[in-house]
């Protein structure tokens, strides 16, 4: 495998009336379905219960097929409050950041619902820009059919950075400070408000009409992204979001890098206006 994941993740800050199963059964069943179509299989599966569960360990992983059915028991009982799938490159041992595979899905009425799923790029190797949109309209469908999403995006980074870890706002690896502080804020405060604070320029993203709204200098970041094609275009999308895209004509997926020049141009310009989260953490 090579060392850049792809990561697609989509935010919910209100789950007050949320039902956990019909959010984390769709997203679980789609999850074995992507890693069938990659060829692999889920290996470790760990999970967290509202209340514990003799033989089940809160927030330790445990054999997939071993502990699949006693999870999705618990699932039925409302007893379920996330579930993260793995399939890890080395299966005699458990590393985190060592995945081939990863799917998450939370619901927790403090914090919000997340829906991710995170891979090797090396699975897809003849995957093109419009494979890669196939995926995240998926996605998309799936995740908005059961939960009110309010910000999404999908990316690509290199594994050292953590890349599904930093999508959950945990940072680490040897990324940068700004990336790792982008982590930061995201856990700390601005996932709880996902609908109004633009977490980053990514090669792709989903935004609600209070994002399209935020001020940058002096226009709405709506118009500022449309006063130029170098800062992307945006396409609107159903259940009032619009997309916001870097992909241009070429075939390959270089729009989703983390290090694409145009988003890292796009990133460090809107850094001006202080408007991501990670720029109102204390130093």
């Amino acid at each position: 495998m090579n060392n850049i994941k792809l990561v697609v993740a989509f935010f919910n800050r209100d789950c007050s009336c949320s039902v956990a199963k019909r959010i984390i059964h769709p997203w679980w069943d789609f999850s074995e379905l992507v890693c069938n179509d990659l060829g692999v299989s889920p290996i470790y599966i760990g999970v967290t219960m509202k209340n514990k569960v003799r033989g089940i360990s809160n927030e330790n992983v445990c054999n997939y097929l071993r502990y699949k059915s006693r999870i999705q028991h618990q699932l039925e009982l409302d007893n379920v409050q996330n579930i993260e799938l793995f399939a890890i490159n080395d299966p005699k041992g458990y590393i985190a950041w060592d995945y081939t595979f990863t799917a998450y899905v939370r619901v927790e009425p403090l914090r919000g619902n997340v829906m991710l799923v995170s891979f090797d790029t090396g699975l897809v190797p003849t995957w093109n820009r419009l494979n890669a949109v196939e995926f995240f309209e998926c996605c998309m469908n799936i995740a908005t059919r059961h939960m009110q999403v309010d910000y999404g995006f999908s990316m690509m980074m290199p594994n050292r950075w953590l890349p599904a870890g930093y999508a959950l706002g945990i940072g680490g690896g040897n990324a940068e400070r700004r990336i790792i502080r982008d982590a930061n804020a995201w856990m700390d405060f601005a996932e709880r408000d996902c609908h109004k604070w633009l977490r980053n320029a990514f090669g792709w993203s989903l935004l609600s009409k209070e994002h399209l709204a935020i001020n940058v200098d002096g226009v709405t970041l709506e118009e500022w992204i449309q006063q130029t094609p170098h800062r992307g275009k945006l396409i609107p999308m159903s259940n009032n979001l619009t997309c916001w895209t870097f992909e241009d004509e070429t075939e390959n997926m270089d729009f989703l890098n983390w290090e694409n020049p145009s988003v890292e141009n796009v990133r460090r310009q809107l850094e001006q206006y202080k408007i991501f989260p990670w720029q109102h953490l204390p130093d």
